[in-house]
């Protein structure tokens, strides 16, 4: 039996706390739209604005900045109709109202500097085959071979913390990921700071010809597990059958308190207490 790969994302879930991924699959999500799901949605937006920049190089095209930008708004405006769908709530308008402008100055600072000018562009938000969705920013090539490229977007960090940013994605699983289906040793990440200074940091890394290994052992015993479970109907488990996946026992990641502390220690795990801090929307497609 062909063993199930899964997406970068889920399987970080996963590994952080099985019971959170199981909740996710079943479509539950906070009733609060909280700052760092709006800053996950700048990311997410700007994004979406590069990959019109790109594909407009990967043509041999003139990219046209505001068009790049009309992306990266609709896709703001795209999540937050789908938040009002769910009946979600925003705790922070000001914030919210403010990620427009800051799409429009992440985009204006990338293409200032256009880390990737040097660099012929391949494959942009393309889905590659056999690997659970994973879709890489960009992969790019030059001399030495290919390289995936993934953006990342901070409304404001300090210049001092910028080397203990950056040291999180060596040997990033998401990376690593894209790696592995790519056919490449060679990532890099391109970190968009918004403030207090304004910068576009191109950061490469490769993967470690040791650790290689080990981690796609890591995933595939993560895959074997998720696979289990869903095969058996993850989308029916009970509050009892939820309760009887390992949970994360700490309740913290890297924002601060889980999303679903409420749901595990406050309700339960039972559906009727936790509508109160939680919508159950469609449920995801199974397998992603």
């Amino acid at each position: 039996m062909e063993l199930p790969v899964f997406s970068p994302s889920s399987t970080q879930t996963f590994s952080f706390c099985p019971r959170k991924w199981a909740l996710e699959k079943q479509g539950w999500k906070s009733r609060y739209i909280h700052y760092p799901e709006l800053c996950a949605w700048l990311g997410s937006a700007v994004s979406a604005s590069l990959e019109v920049w790109n594909v407009s190089k990967q043509l041999g095209l003139q990219p046209d900045v505001d068009v790049c930008v009309d992306s990266g708004v609709r896709s703001i405006h795209e999540a937050f109709d789908q938040a009002m769908t769910q009946g979600r709530r925003i705790t922070d308008e000001a914030f919210y109202a403010g990620l427009f402008e800051k799409v429009r100055t992440a985009v204006a600072l990338y293409t200032k500097h256009d880390p990737l000018a040097a660099y012929d562009v391949v494959a942009v938000e393309q889905t590659l085959p056999d690997s659970g969705k994973a879709r890489p920013d960009v992969v790019v090539r030059d001399a030495q071979g290919l390289m995936v490229v993934d953006y990342k977007v901070k409304v404001n960090l300090a210049a001092q913390w910028m080397e203990k940013e950056l040291s999180k994605y060596e040997q990033y699983h998401n990376m690593l990921h894209y790696c592995w289906k790519v056919g490449t040793t060679r990532y890099a990440i391109v970190l968009i700071v918004l403030g207090p200074k304004q910068t576009v940091k191109f950061q490469p890394y490769s993967v470690s010809s040791e650790y290689g290994p080990i981690w796609l052992g890591d995933a595939q015993h993560a895959w074997a597990h998720m696979g289990a479970h869903m095969a058996i109907g993850i989308d029916t488990f009970t509050a009892h059958e939820l309760a009887g996946l390992a949970g994360n026992i700490k309740h913290l990641d890297e924002y601060g308190q889980c999303g679903f502390y409420k749901a595990c220690v406050e309700y339960g795990l039972n559906e009727a207490l936790m509508g109160v801090d939680y919508v159950r929307t469609k449920k995801e497609v199974i397998g992603a």
